[in-house]
């Protein structure tokens, strides 16, 4: 009876929902761990306060903008290849 059936992030950042709400994010790369030295110690600080393994993991459907980023979500978040589509941009 009313409420959100499937909610989509177009970044890592979810809202917490009904336990029933599906959700959909938004990868783009895991730049920040495979190249942390790029990154300042805010944007470092940042993405570990975000959780985005966490996010993933309680995402549905993960969504990235190349194969090479659902490559890096399979090796190092350990998701299930079968629950990320790439979609170019």
């Amino acid at each position: 009876m009313g409420g959100v059936d499937i909610f989509f992030s177009p970044h890592f950042i979810l809202t917490p929902l009904s336990p029933t709400c599906k959700r959909a994010t938004t990868l783009h790369d895991l730049s920040y761990l495979r190249f942390p030295e790029f990154f300042s110690w805010r944007k470092n600080i940042w993405h570990d306060f975000m959780k985005p393994k966490w996010q993933s993991k309680f995402s549905d459907t993960i969504i990235t903008v190349s194969d090479s980023t659902k490559k890096d979500l399979v090796k190092l978040y350990d998701l299930d290849p079968n629950k990320i589509k790439m979609i170019y941009s």
